[in-house]
């Protein structure tokens, strides 16, 4: 089910995989949604506990997020900026204001219905989209970025997310790698199927985890 986390073990990595509040098929109190808040304070205990272990090395960890989990790992970044020594973002979505614009009536009314935004969408509870987009936050990073993207993206579109956040990244002067490919198979989740595109993702997602974090 999850090739990625299979790979990682084979490169010689322990792994954690949260399932945050907000996924489904794992019953009602997990399904319950606060985007940007309860599933990022998953997250964030996830690592906390993961660095407890006795067989993790807490000064070697790293982080790898996929569209939300993107989102929640460079939010992670944000607001524990010494807790890991490399981080992975692969078409993440940074920017929720501007992910409120282009979805359908129904996930917008969805997402706000939170907790967190009160039943109301942008114009009428702007900070509280604001304050959840790692957009507006990059100054925050110390940990080395590579983000992955590719044109074409239906999902979260290049032009409002990545490409804003490499923008940013690059002015100020962020350690960082950034590779565009060109309408790769799958879209959205293209890091996940069977081509030369993902498998050159997948590779460098190793080489980047294996330069700094040194398995």
């Amino acid at each position: 089910w999850f090739p990625l986390i299979e790979e990682a073990v084979r490169h010689g990595y322990v792994v954690i995989f949260p399932e945050y509040r907000g996924s489904s098929g794992h019953g009602e109190s997990i399904y319950q949604n606060n985007y940007g808040v309860s599933d990022f304070a998953d997250v964030r205990s996830s690592a906390a506990y993961l660095a407890a272990q006795p067989f993790v090395d807490p000064d070697r960890m790293g982080i790898f997020g996929h569209s939300r989990g993107g989102m929640l790992s460079m939010r992670t970044l944000q607001e524990e900026p010494k807790r890991f020594k490399a981080a992975v973002d692969v078409a993440g979505l940074k920017d929720m204001v501007a992910f409120m614009s282009y979805k359908t009536d129904a996930r917008r009314q969805q997402i706000a219905d939170d907790p967190h935004y009160g039943g109301k969408l942008p114009n009428r509870n702007l900070a509280a989209y604001i304050e959840v987009s790692p957009a507006f936050f990059v100054e925050k990073i110390e940990t080395p970025v590579l983000v992955l993207s590719t044109t074409g993206d239906t999902v979260v579109p290049y032009q409002l997310h990545n490409k804003r956040f490499v923008e940013a990244l690059k002015a100020y002067g962020k350690t960082h790698e950034a590779v565009l490919y060109d309408n790769a198979i799958g879209d959205h989740s293209f890091i996940f199927s069977d081509n030369p595109d993902a498998h050159d993702a997948r590779r460098r997602i190793f080489e980047w985890f294996g330069k700094y974090l040194k398995p």
